[in-house]
């Protein structure tokens, strides 16, 4: 027998039955158990426990379908009949271990299990929400797959660029020195959240843009009507930014974004999550060939046939396109802009888990 846990987010005091003796023991003392059966792993009670604060913070997510939960109609906890008196705490025997229990715990003597309620877990826990935090879901490795994918693969960029300044110190006999944070490549994430598309995946991505940007140590680029720059170590609330950037496709902030941020500067990844929808297109007639920012946007036309690209680098471009396995239309520039020679890993399942 044990108390259930979730790293450092609080849970109500349940503990874990393992065997119909620890159920005696549980009885014996008023203390809520669950009987766990030999399918049952800590992993997913845990799941079921936090389902609601889950929901709560990521309504369009599927959550069912991120955690595979679907084995259990639900789990029970076993709680003790009214008639129970309060006791002061101490421990509880458990072979040769000790289970701690407290003074908000009860005793029960002369029952029975079958006397005792049994309550879903969901509605035992009940909103916990103001205690669990994203990092916290990352950690106990409850956030859909696909973000700690990209974090992985982008942290292994993030630190391996990072070089020694100086080496092996004789007098000591050991590689001392100072990590040179001028050779560390940027990592930009681009998120379209215009009309386009589907509110719960721009909704969801908004939610976690924050966590993915920490870990990731990434600019990021937010674009819709509007376009706004986000640089590292910003934070800005979710909600702001929907309010600010509305359901629309523009270029002009967009380029000029590229212009003062990213051009002229070496990348390690530029992570990007759209669809089809693109500002650049390309214009033939007989008086222009070339790439076009939008149809409004004529006077930018000689503007980025002016721009000297020669110094930007990118490593690794990231395609989550909504649809399908392409590059998304905000990353096309990229693909265009180094003639297709920049390694692109696509992925389109990340937004099945989303409520479309």
């Amino acid at each position: 027998m044990y108390r259930l846990r979730a790293g450092t987010i609080e849970l109500p005091r349940i503990y874990v039955a393992e065997s119909a003796a620890d159920a005696k023991v549980c009885i014996a003392h008023g203390i809520p158990f669950i009987r766990k059966t030999k399918s049952m792993t800590d992993r997913d009670i845990i799941c079921y426990a936090l389902l609601p604060s889950l929901r709560k913070k990521f309504p369009d997510v599927k959550w069912n379908k991120v955690l595979g939960i679907n084995k259990y109609k639900n789990i029970y906890v076993k709680t003790p009949p009214d008639t129970t008196d309060v006791v002061t705490g101490g421990e509880v025997q458990n072979g040769d271990e000790y289970a701690d229990y407290s003074e908000d715990e009860r005793t029960f003597t002369g029952g029975k299990e079958d006397d005792w309620y049994e309550r879903p877990l969901d509605k035992y826990v009940g909103d916990v929400s103001s205690s669990v935090n994203i990092e916290q879901l990352q950690d106990l490795n409850l956030l859909p797959a696909f973000l700690d994918d990209i974090v992985n693969n982008i942290t292994k960029n993030v630190y391996g660029q990072k070089v020694w300044c100086e080496g092996y110190t004789k007098k000591l006999g050991a590689v001392l020195g100072n990590f040179d944070q001028d050779y560390e490549k940027g990592n930009l994430i681009i998120l379209d959240i215009s009309g386009s598309i589907p509110r719960g995946v721009s909704s969801t991505m908004l939610t976690l843009l924050p966590t993915l940007r920490e870990r990731c140590n990434a600019d990021c680029i937010v674009t819709g009507s509007k376009s706004i720059w986000i640089p590292r170590g910003k934070d800005v609330e979710p909600q702001l930014i929907r309010n600010k950037i509305g359901y629309g496709n523009e270029s002009r902030d967009f380029v000029h974004i590229l212009n003062e941020h990213v051009f002229h500067k070496k990348w390690g990844n530029i992570i990007v999550f759209g669809d089809e929808d693109r500002p650049v297109k390309f214009r033939e007639t007989e008086d222009y060939e070339g790439y076009e920012y939008g149809s409004s946007d004529r006077h930018l036309i000689k503007y980025m046939d002016s721009v000297d690209w020669s110094d930007t680098s990118v490593e690794k471009l990231w395609s989550y396109h909504t649809r399908r396995d392409r590059t998304p239309g905000y990353a096309k520039w990229v693909e265009e802009l180094f003639d297709y020679k920049v390694p692109n890993t696509y992925n389109h399942e990340w937004c099945e888990i989303m409520e479309m």
